[in-house]
């Protein structure tokens, strides 16, 4: 967010967008609010130019030998469905004959709303709020995701971790407790109790019910987190006019 905002090189700040994109693909959705950070169709450019070099020539010994593993498995990634946020009310709703149709939904669109709402969130704190809560609009974007994603994997949770410190030490604080309680309840289970030996969620069945119940949990926090943000970047708005 530095780079996109300082009046160093767009590239730069795509080149440092596309490094991290070669680490793991989930940048990719800070790409919108950065672009739409940047003034000017020139800067936007070079953003994307940068990101995009730097992003292929990471990645260009496996695409030039195995194209198709980054399409697959890669691109195609899916991760656990079932145990988080709306895919768990998802699930939840086969209990009844009157909502399963909920289940086939999200279990067929659920990846489309979750990059709709990205799009959309970034929009919404582009036209709401000044240059200098970039920081701001990143984790306004990972907190829409993270409550709405399709599925889930108990390390997504760090997707947050630094960019909840723009609401301040409270919800720094929460986001950080509840997060603990529910990895540790977790590890907990995935090694067969604690001290810890070996977390291998393979061999044993880690969401347990009480895992269930912190995960549920950390969910509605990582929502409120989303409204908190949502707030936040309203009064920035209200601010500049």
């Amino acid at each position: 967010s530095y780079l996109t905002i300082s009046r160093r090189p767009a590239w730069l700040a795509g080149a440092a967008l596309g490094m991290g994109m070669n680490i793991k693909l989930l940048p990719v959705l800070l790409a919108p609010a950065a672009l739409l950070a940047l003034p000017g169709p020139r800067r936007r450019i070079e953003f994307g130019a940068g990101a995009v070099a730097v992003a292929v020539a990471g990645s260009l010994p496996v695409l030039a030998a195995a194209p198709e593993v980054v399409i697959g498995r890669v691109l195609g990634y899916g991760s656990q469905a079932g145990p988080w946020g709306l895919s768990l009310l998802a699930v939840a709703s086969l209990q009844s004959p009157h909502f399963t149709w909920l289940h086939d939904l999200y279990a067929r669109h659920g990846k489309l709303l979750s990059l709709g709402l990205v799009l959309g969130a970034s929009w919404w704190a582009h036209s709401r709020c000044v240059q200098s809560a970039l920081f701001a609009r990143a984790g306004f974007v990972l907190s829409v995701f993270l409550s709405s994603i399709p599925g889930f994997g108990i390390q997504y949770l760090a997707w947050l971790v630094p960019w909840v410190v723009a609401l301040g030490p409270a919800a720094t604080a929460t986001y950080y407790l509840v997060g603990a309680l529910f990895l540790f309840a977790y590890y907990t289970a995935a090694a067969g109790g604690f001290p810890w030996d070996l977390a291998n969620s393979l061999e044993r069945h880690a969401w347990t019910a009480h895992v269930f119940a912190l995960g549920l949990i950390c969910w509605i926090v990582v929502c409120v987190i989303t409204l908190l943000y949502v707030r936040t970047l309203g009064a920035r708005s209200g601010e500049r006019r």
